[in-house]
């Protein structure tokens, strides 16, 4: 038993050590520090060893130093960063939504699996903006700005988890800073610079009226309502309504005017006359269109499956179940949160809400919704397996690389650098026309579902005459007038 002295601290001792591999003894010394009893009474101490007396002194003294800082509580320092990481990814698999959680389990397993093996209260500041500054990706490049912030927001909610439970003082990633290239953002309404122009736009219109319907339909839809991609690849038939109605447009005709004017006499004089000319003349026209609109209630997002049969190696195999796969157990389980509605589309497809986890109706411009109409059509022979709107020719969804390929194809035959533009830009690019429009940006957000300023504006609601309006300048922004198919192969086979 170590002496304790008379303020209740313990000393060290002096112990016969017997070196098993050499077969040697020799005296060290240890010391002993008091933990307190655990739930079920057992005495809990740590102990230390060394060659001298100071030298385990130093080292106790080390340890209820840091035990004060943390409270009083004991310091677990063998505890590995994979260890919290495993536990933080199964907590965001419960509470998140499906994107979400695969999101911070891409960027753990692929940014942070560096730091798994390393212990939690042995990191510092310094080593971890090192680390983090030398992120690469796999093609040599860096990670960008977005990726860096996410990154160190995972790695500091892991680091959480260790204050919270005491085994570390306080959370290194304070001291991390994010370190990248920022982008410039050119207005408050969430659009950047990689938003298109009026001119790209165009091009891309009508590269996309230059297809077929069947083919052509999703990049214009895209275009003019600023869906984001899992809405639009997860739309619904039964969600769009169309509907014919009165509405008094814009109409360019040719009109007969008379102007003043000067004849030349024989005599060499002139004389005033009126003359009639043929003149262009836009005239509001009340004429029978088609309009409507699209609530956005799912999107399609791939989800993730485990195994759900047990552990592995309870029986013969790698998993109870005998499949090596998660997606292949009989009982798997789906990566999403409890909470969170989902319904089944195909494969490991799933409809899940939509980001903003409400519904919100989009507006169909009349150019859009005579165009959708067509599109309806020419879709009737085409099996609809999953109730969607944009589907290939055999009834099964578009996946987000064909999505993402295709419109990269629309780019390069626009004459637009795909490198410099993403889908996802087309959503700034018609908040950045609306809001140049002058359209009020409480509706903006509410067509495109952005909830950045919305609780101060929540509870202002537009009707659908609002929001067909906002959605019409788009239209005038555009200078559409009427969208039609420069082939009339409507229904061609044309795969994406």
């Amino acid at each position: 038993m170590p002496r304790l002295r008379a303020t209740g601290a313990a000393k060290p001792y002096r112990y016969l050590y017997h070196d098993k591999r050499t077969g040697k003894k020799t005296y060290r010394w240890r010391i002993q520090v008091e933990l307190g009893y655990d739930e079920d009474g057992k005495r809990l101490r740590k102990s230390f060893t060394g060659k001298t007396s100071r030298e385990v002194a130093a080292k106790a003294k080390e340890y209820r130093d840091a035990m004060a800082s943390n409270g009083g509580v004991a310091i677990d320092s063998t505890v590995a960063f994979g260890r919290y990481a495993k536990v933080f990814l199964e907590e965001k698999t419960r509470t998140m939504s499906a994107k979400g959680s695969a999101l911070y389990r891409g960027m753990a397993e692929r940014y942070l699996r560096g730091l798994y093996p390393e212990r939690v209260s042995q990191m510092r500041p310094t080593f971890l903006q090192r680390y983090f500054d030398e992120l690469t990706l796999a093609d040599g490049g860096v990670p960008s700005e977005s990726s860096r912030r996410v990154i160190h927001t995972c790695a500091k909610q892991i680091f959480a988890l260790a204050v919270n439970d005491g085994v570390i003082p306080r959370n290194p990633m304070d001291g991390v800073k994010v370190r990248g290239a920022r982008r410039a953002v050119t207005d408050g309404t969430g659009a950047d610079d990689r938003a298109f122009t009026v001119d790209e736009m165009t091009a891309m219109l009508r590269t996309a009226l230059a297809m077929p319907v069947r083919d052509g339909a999703i990049w214009v839809w895209r275009l003019l309502t600023g869906m984001r991609q899992g809405e639009i690849l997860g739309a619904r038939s039964a969600d769009l309504k169309l509907r014919h109605t009165v509405m008094r447009v814009p109409h360019t005709e040719m009109v007969q005017v008379e102007r003043d004017a000067l004849e030349q006499l024989p005599d060499g004089t002139q004389r005033p006359v009126k003359v009639l000319v043929s003149e262009q003349k836009t005239i509001l026209k009340d004429m029978d269109v088609t309009v409507g609109e699209y609530t956005v209630r799912w999107q399609l997002q791939q989800v993730c499956r485990r195994h759900g049969c047990g552990k592995p190696g309870q029986t013969k195999g790698p998993w109870p179940c005998g499949e090596r796969y998660g997606a292949q157990c009989p009982e798997a389980v789906w990566l999403i949160s409890d909470d969170e509605p989902w319904e089944r589309c195909c494969g490991s497809l799933l409809f899940v809400r939509p980001k903003s986890h409400v519904n919100r109706v989009v507006p169909v411009i009349p150019q859009l919704a005579g165009l959708m109409e067509r599109y309806l059509k020419a879709m009737e022979s085409v099996p609809d397996p999953h109730g969607l709107l944009f589907r290939h020719d055999g009834g099964r969804p578009f996946t987000r690389h064909e999505d993402s390929e295709g419109f990269k194809e629309l780019m390069r035959e626009s004459g637009i650098d795909p490198s410099r533009h993403r889908g996802h830009d087309t959503r700034h690019s018609a908040v950045t026309l609306l809001a140049s429009m002058g359209v009020d940006h409480q509706l903006i957000r509410e067509i495109v579902g952005h909830s950045s300023e919305a609780m101060l504006e929540h509870y202002r609601h537009a009707d659908s005459g609002e929001r067909l309006k906002a959605m019409e300048a788009l239209g005038s922004a555009l200078d559409l007038k009427e969208l039609d198919w420069k082939r009339e192969s409507d229904g061609e086979k044309d795969e994406r």
